[in-house]
């Protein structure tokens, strides 16, 4: 069969997707899209959510109440890839705290499948059968996120590319996550490397106390 991508809400109103992720509080994917490679620097252009059944991308400013509830709403699971980068841009940036059980799908693969590539273009294309649309839309399937023209570049491009990363992360996680169960000590592992995550995260954004 064809693949089939979820609905995809790239205009306005953003609302009722949002308060519909918000209501039905699914393991939720969230990606950012920044004017570079710099979490700390990148400025965010985009923001965008999937769960199961729809998937928003909408530009960073807009809807932020329910963004914010969102990101900070500890009873939704939040799904990323490399997902330090996002969490780390949000927080830094603007102080929002992703809140809620974290995981990552860049994280579950390299358990999985640790002599393998790991960035989300690779993912899909061994555990689906979407179409290549990193390659459509021209951005590069490397593992570093952030693009560097697209600090310029239309928000019309750059959602449509966002809902479909954000589909794909969805996707992988359950796939990964079930496949996880077959991994000799897989879910001891990858609460270890989420815990790891989160020393990260605060060194990141706090920095260190250095003794000169």
């Amino acid at each position: 069969k064809p693949w089939k991508w979820k609905k995809h809400v790239l205009t306005p109103p953003y609302a009722p997707a949002l308060r519909q992720i918000i209501r039905q509080r699914l393991p939720t994917s969230v990606d950012i899209e920044t004017g570079g490679r710099s979490a700390i620097k990148s400025r965010i252009r985009v923001i965008g959510f999937a769960n199961k059944h729809i998937s928003v991308s909408l530009p960073w400013g807009v809807e932020m109440d329910l963004v914010k509830q969102i990101l900070e709403d500890p009873k939704i699971p939040k799904i990323g890839q490399n997902f330090i980068y996002d969490r780390t841009a949000l927080l830094y940036q603007h102080g929002v705290h992703v809140q809620g059980t974290i995981h990552d799908t860049l994280a579950l693969h390299s358990i999985l499948a640790p002599g393998l590539k790991h960035d989300l273009a690779f993912q899909a294309c061994v555990e689906t059968h979407a179409p290549r649309w990193k390659d459509e839309f021209k951005a590069g399937a490397g593992d570093v996120k952030g693009k560097d023209d697209w600090d310029t570049r239309p928000l019309e491009d750059i959602q449509p590319y966002n809902a479909k990363d954000n589909d794909l992360q969805n996707f992988l996680y359950y796939r990964h996550l079930e496949r996880l169960n077959d991994v000799s000590r897989g879910k001891e592992i990858y609460k270890e490397a989420q815990e790891l995550a989160e020393i990260a995260l605060k060194m990141t954004v706090r920095g260190l106390k250095i003794d000169i």
